[in-house]
């Protein structure tokens, strides 16, 4: 239940990390800072384990502002768990149907051609379809956000969607998240018209409106 409430973090220009399995929630937050601090993510994940006397329990992965990738699974990890670390990104997962998922998980993101949240999003598709986790579904999240800048604030996010209980989430999920598209590209034509450019606003209300027909 909730999933999104325990295991994404992520920080505008401190980097993103997960932590599942027996969740240890010092990890998100921990994570973040010692990346901030300029540790390489494989060096984060050695100072979370090594502090912690459940990490054999743990699952964790790490990416930083630059896009360097580190994951761990604990050995006494319900199986079937593991992870794959890329350029760029990790996918784990435990309590596995099939060891399959792993690999359905990252040859999904490395070929999606869309952009981080579609990828995202069809890597989930993708686990689900190899069967998932052994308790079937229940919750689901999605997290993203923005590169940091002078003026971005801590707490900024792209994408910060939660689905904690229902039947199907991921599926419920791709829905929140057409519609925040649908958001983000109206916001876009906002813009455009502020700068002076009509036309491109409303070209972009348009895609906003064929995306989310239901929010007119």
């Amino acid at each position: 239940l909730g999933v999104g409430r325990l295991v994404p973090w992520a920080k505008p220009g401190g980097g993103a990390g997960s932590t599942q399995s027996l969740v240890n929630i010092s990890y998100g937050p921990n994570g973040l800072a010692l990346m901030e601090q300029g540790l390489a993510p494989e060096a984060v994940i050695a100072q979370l384990t090594a502090a912690d006397p459940g990490a054999n329990h743990r699952q964790v992965g790490v990416v930083n502002a630059d896009g360097q990738a580190a994951a761990f699974t604990g050995a006494d990890c319900i199986p079937y768990a593991g992870h794959h670390v890329g350029e760029g990104y990790s996918v784990h997962a435990n309590m596995m149907t099939n060891e399959t998922v792993i690999d359905a998980m990252r040859v999904t993101y490395e070929t999606h051609t869309g952009d981080l949240a579609a990828r995202m999003l069809a890597t989930m598709v993708a686990a689900q379809n190899e069967g998932g986790d052994i308790r079937g579904m229940q919750s689901a999240s999605l997290l993203i956000v923005p590169p940091a800048s002078e003026n971005t604030p801590d707490f900024a996010t792209v994408y910060d969607l939660r689905v904690d209980e229902h039947p199907n989430p991921v599926e419920e999920l791709m829905r929140l998240a057409r519609l925040r598209r649908a958001q983000l590209v109206s916001g876009a034509g906002d813009a455009a018209l502020h700068a002076g450019n009509r036309d491109e606003a409303l070209t972009l209300w348009e895609s906003a409106r064929e995306l989310a027909p239901e929010l007119e």
